[in-house]
């Protein structure tokens, strides 16, 4: 492997794509490639020092999307004629190749939310996104077509079958916003933009599965044309520690640029931990001695329900902070996570009520007394209280009657 065989296999050169499926320290390379790029997608994004296995999140993920990929190339080219090739040796080099196409991941190291507003900046790694998940499903497709000597379309329904699998089971364990389109739910601009996003995705996922799948089965049913598994043995003396120390140094060069990142997600690590652990007046104080400036850039405090992090609790948050006044960057961000608790529109009140438990509703009863847009909220509710009157109580939708009356 030449220091110039990865640009031009990331542009489809034939023969760049053989000689890294030859290279005796492919391996090697394409590791750190792929550690470099968990690092482009972490380095600003979580705090490394206390969760460092963020960044071998790439490697473990590559090899579960590498691996059935190659064992469906293998049966269907074992039905075509590829002989008596091993599979380990094989699915070694074409391994190789997958993991050097980890530099398209380094676009996402691109800080967008740095100089972009935060729905320019989330439109901007979206469409990062989609610029590299096309890139790669185009390069693999051109990879195969040459590792096991078949046509593109053929290896085009291989790659994109299991691509699209792998992408339904990404987006069901990531904590992408969850929107209750039913409920009335409010979410911030930028988790709406990426809610939908992910919907688009994942529906357009599902439909289109059955085609990629039809298209695999008519590939394994046939027999011809024959697949010819590319020589893997070393054609040239090439030298490949050119290639290994441009890989390593894609590695250590995330170690200078972490010592600014990393001291924005420290602080943002330190107060998640103090809020989620129920130490809600530690973390408050914490956020009030520093600038909003200070933690990461889109940096939303928990509570996030829409990311599945419901803790801490919104409710104890906005006592601990009516007894305990935060700084004033602080108080609007937790005073628009309560609004949109309280949800919008009189059904989804009614249904948040009915399944409240009473102490629930006395505490918010209780914040609503306390804060300027209380009596406004009140009148909001109040069908949806006096519709819950038999089980919470006279003495409470008195109470919110005569909060709903102020206004």
């Amino acid at each position: 492997m030449q220091l110039t065989s990865i640009p031009k296999f990331l542009l489809g050169d034939r023969q760049a794509i053989l000689d890294i499926a030859r290279s005796k320290n492919g391996l090697l390379v394409g590791a750190l490639l792929v550690l470099s790029a968990g690092f482009a997608r972490e380095y600003d994004a979580e705090y490394l020092v206390m969760e460092p296995w963020h960044v071998l999140i790439p490697l473990g993920a590559s090899l579960l999307v590498a691996l059935p990929m190659f064992a469906l190339l293998f049966v269907i080219g074992k039905r075509r004629g590829i002989g008596k090739v091993q599979f380990f040796k094989a699915f070694r080099s074409f391994l190789v190749l997958f993991w050097m196409t980890a530099p398209l991941a380094w676009v996402y190291a691109i800080p967008f939310e740095r100089f972009l507003d935060p729905i320019g900046a989330t439109y901007a790694n979206l469409w990062m996104l989609r610029i590299v998940s096309i890139w790669r499903v185009a390069l693999m497709t051109h990879v195969v077509s040459v590792f096991f000597g078949c046509k593109p379309v053929p290896a085009f329904f291989c790659v994109i079958l299991v691509a699209d699998i792998a992408m339904q089971v990404a987006l069901d364990f990531a904590p992408f916003p969850v929107i209750n389109f039913m409920g009335g739910i409010r979410v911030s601009d930028t988790a709406n933009i990426v809610a939908n996003a992910a919907s688009v995705m994942t529906l357009f996922g599902i439909l289109s599965l059955p085609i990629w799948l039809i298209g695999v089965l008519v590939v394994i049913c046939k027999t011809q044309p024959t697949w010819s598994v590319v020589d893997l043995t070393p054609q040239a003396p090439f030298k490949s520690q050119p290639a290994i120390t441009l890989a390593a140094t894609a590695v250590l060069a995330w170690f200078t640029v972490l010592p600014w990142t990393q001291a924005e997600q420290r602080l943002r690590y330190e107060t998640e931990s103090l809020l989620i652990d129920g130490q809600i007046a530690k973390g408050l104080a914490v956020m009030s001695q520093h600038q909003k400036n200070h933690y990461p850039p889109l940096w939303d405090p928990p509570p996030r329900p829409h990311f599945r992090v419901y803790e801490p609790n919104i409710l104890d948050v906005m006592l601990v902070m009516l007894d305990e006044p935060p700084a004033d960057w602080v108080r609007p961000i937790y005073d628009e996570k309560f609004e949109r608790w309280l949800g919008t529109g009189g059904r989804y009140r009614y249904r948040r009520l009915s399944v409240m438990k009473v102490e629930d509703f006395e505490r918010t009863l209780s914040i609503l007394e306390r804060i300027p847009a209380g009596s406004e909220y009140a009148v909001e509710m109040m069908p949806a209280i006096e519709a819950a009157r038999d089980r919470l109580g006279d003495a409470l939708v008195n109470r919110a009657k005569k909060l709903a009356d102020q206004n």
